[in-house]
């Protein structure tokens, strides 16, 4: 792909399109948003990171892992030794997470740091005459075939060069594909809205309210017992939606609230682990027996193997413990809202929150492990071991699963809290259909507001929209599990094997994070700080590449081989060859996606400057086409009458979009016969076209309100039907 002519058609200021009619069913396209913003000193502090990371951190897991794993793996001293590798891959996530923070402190987290390190296009002031070197430096190829935004049909100079090299023609492909970051964009935003929701903390908040109200139901624990023999699985399901439904509509009328509650249970949260510790210690004054009633020695249970686990039970125990371990990202989701060049609060925060979660972690899981033996839980039917620890009689069966669902809860608000901000910034980006719902503020006019754009204040109406519609979806799938402590986790499972896949590409990406930072400050605009990545500090986390790499390729691979057995090791599970499918089936619907509505869309960055001294901009800007002609019949865009231009930035300047949702691109959609950038035969005054139509069902925003398909309806429904 070519760089255009210097001077294009599509000018600098980007300017917005007026109409050329008066009476056409389409409204003039708003403004972007290219004004600087001055970002409010005012936001998160140290103890909001701390407790988002806590309160995310803290969930159900701690409270049942640790049996699970035990039953899985059937050794105490592996079980340690799963959660100590847990702790390690925790550490590691953070030092990389920290370094991305640092250099992209924006809202969005994971989706900003993959669009970024899967970016090649280079700021490299250069006068017009070097445009074919810097384009081939860049390694896009223009077809002679395809044609660009000003209609010209200049090749590459070093086209001839490219086809004489098929390991430089696949990077041209593979760059052309990427879209410069885009195609990573559309994929991950897929996996968020779907599989990142709250719906396993919601069932076992649900599940521990039940547990607590039959607890006079459980049986002794000298007899066999099934987890949850009481556990009406529909009635959980309800509460479970009805706790969802409280936090989201409380975290819409007020997100201070939410921010204030997120602190007060961070802090409880922190309490109740520690008051597991001391009421583990206080039972390791009783003897530990095996079934028969025979005392058996402590030291020596660390070293005795229990069942016959297979190598498959060692990966899904894995899998439970990184989820147990799943929330130390959650802070970076809400970058954006730390004050500017204040890097050290999310750091410290972040690194206090990690610290102090895993190390009470790795006690609990020694003392509570030292406490129990393998027959307290007959027959390997995984349940509670709080109530174990503390007599397992009605009192305890009732008191501790208000704890861990008061734990569930603070979970819930701070997933919900984080999670919806970013499908606000995934709805801002206006890539997925009906976006315009996806990205919307709330209305409600509140007195603690400073001043009118302060974000900070707001809560966003259509992220907690769509994660409580996909939660609800995901408890609705869950019910096909029949093993209720298979059914409560699945969505958790689903959720950290996805994530796994992200953190692998990532840790690719990380490798690239320096080579970016540098292209973000060659355009004049210094990035926010620097990585680190001379110093010793950086160097460790440089080694720890690899291994953090090799270990989520292993969970990916390891996970899907059978046989496939559940959380209580009954046969009923969800087969693990069903989340490499999901991963894949994501992978291959997005990329369809972005092929067909975004592959012929035509990229055009800011005019470079002159390599001279002065302040003057070079003659253009700098346009590519994508991998598809815009005229080709896969490009869906053109049957809708629209025409897709990507305006990119060389840096993140001081715009809002920038500071609340991370993109230094924005997307317009140019509408046929009505902008400029899209010439041909405008849209009839009347009526209403197939062309219209199809704009309109894949939310399209400019139809007028009497001229959309539903209102045309409407009208003659009325006329039809006089009331």
């Amino acid at each position: 792909m070519a760089e255009e002519d210097p001077k294009p058609s599509l000018p600098p200021q980007h300017q917005d399109s007026i109409q050329p009619y008066d009476a056409g069913p389409f409204v003039p396209r708003a403004p972007r948003d290219d004004e600087t913003f001055d970002a409010s000193e005012q936001g998160l502090g140290f103890f909001d990171v701390f407790s988002l990371i806590v309160n995310k951190m803290i969930g159900t897991g701690i409270y049942t892992s640790p049996t699970a794993v035990f039953l899985l793996t059937g050794n105490k001293s592996l079980t340690l030794g799963l959660f100590a590798v847990g702790f390690l891959y925790c550490l590691m996530s953070t030092a990389i997470y920290l370094q991305f923070a640092e250099v992209l402190p924006y809202n969005g987290g994971e989706l900003i740091y993959l669009d970024e390190v899967t970016s090649h296009v280079k700021p490299e002031p250069t006068n017009t005459s070097d445009f074919s070197s810097t384009h081939e430096q860049n390694g896009e190829a223009h077809d002679s075939g395809s044609t660009p935004i000003n209609g010209s049909t200049e090749p590459s100079m070093g086209r001839n060069n490219a086809l004489s090299n098929p390991l430089q023609n696949l990077v041209q492909l593979r760059r052309k594909l990427m879209g410069d970051g885009l195609l990573a964009y559309i994929i991950y935003s897929l996996i968020f809205i779907v599989f990142f929701n709250s719906a396993t903390n919601s069932l076992q908040f649900g599940r521990m309210i039940l547990m607590c109200i039959n607890a006079h139901k459980a049986d002794d624990s000298t007899k066999k017992s099934r987890a949850d023999s009481d556990v009406n699985q529909d009635l959980m399901r309800f509460i479970g939606v009805t706790i969802l439904s409280i936090i989201c509509l409380a975290q819409f009328f007020s997100p201070s609230w939410g921010r204030k509650l997120n602190k007060f249970l961070a802090v409880v949260k922190i309490c109740f682990l520690i008051g597991v510790i001391i009421v583990a210690l206080t039972a390791l004054s009783n003897n530990i027996e095996d079934i028969e009633g025979n005392a058996v020695p402590r030291a020596q249970d660390w070293l005795t193997w229990h069942g016959s686990p297979s190598k498959v039970q060692f990966a899904k125990a894995l899998l439970a413990v990184l989820f147990s371990f799943e929330g130390w990202e959650n802070a970076t989701f809400v970058a954006g809202g730390i004050p500017r060049r204040k890097h050290r609060v999310l750091r410290v925060g972040f690194i206090s929150a990690v610290c102090t979660v895993g190390v009470l972690y790795l006690i609990v899981v020694a003392v509570v492990l030292h406490s129990i033996h393998y027959d307290d839980f007959p027959e390997g039917h995984n349940r509670n071991y709080p109530p174990i620890l503390s007599g397992n009689n009605p009192t305890s069966r009732r008191a501790w699963p208000v704890i861990i669902a008061i734990s569930a809860f603070g979970s819930l608000n701070a997933i919900i809290y984080t999670f919806s901000r970013v499908k606000q910034v995934i709805g801002q980006a206006e890539v997925l259909p009906w976006s315009r719902y996806l990205k919307q503020d709330d209305c409600i006019k509140r007195t603690e507001r400073t001043r009118e754009d302060d974000f900070h204040y707001r809560s966003p109406q259509g992220g907690l929209i769509a994660h409580w519609l996909f939660t609800v979806l995901m408890i609705a799938i869950s019910a096909s599990i029949k093993s209720t402590l298979e059914s409560v986790g699945l969505p958790g499972y689903i959720q950290t094997y996805t994530h796994c896949f992200i953190l692998m590409v990532l840790g690719l990406g990380s490798l690239n994070l320096r080579s970016r930072q540098r292209a973000l400050s060659v355009s004049g605009v210094p990035a926010e700080s620097s990585t680190g990545m001379g110093s010793f500090f950086g160097a460790v986390v440089l080694v720890s590449i690899p291994i953090y790499i090799m270990l989520n390729v292993t969970i990916l691979v390891v996970v899907a081989i059978p046989p496939y057995r559940s959380s209580n090791l009954s046969g009923d599970a969800f087969p693990g060859w069903g989340f490499p499918f999901i991963v894949a089936s994501v992978l291959v619907v997005g990329t369809i996606y972005y092929l067909l509505f975004f592959g012929a869309a035509c990229r055009s960055y800011e005019p470079l400057a002159t390599n001279n001294d002065s302040e003057e901009e070079g003659s253009g800007s700098r346009v590519f086409s994508g991998i598809l002609s815009p005229k080709s019949r896969w490009n869906l865009m053109q049957y809708g009458g629209i025409k897709c231009l990507i305006m990119k930035d060389y840096s993140y300047k001081n715009f809002e979009r920038v500071h609340r949702f991370g993109r230094r691109w924005e997307i317009v959609y140019a509408i046929k016969g009505v902008d400029r950038e899209n010439p041909g035969e405008a849209p009839p005054r009347d009526g209403t076209t197939f062309t219209m139509l199809l704009y309109w069902v894949f939310g399209g925003t400019r139809l007028k309100n009497d001229r959309t398909p539903w209102a045309r309806f409407k009208q003659r429904l009325d006329k039809a039907l006089p009331w």
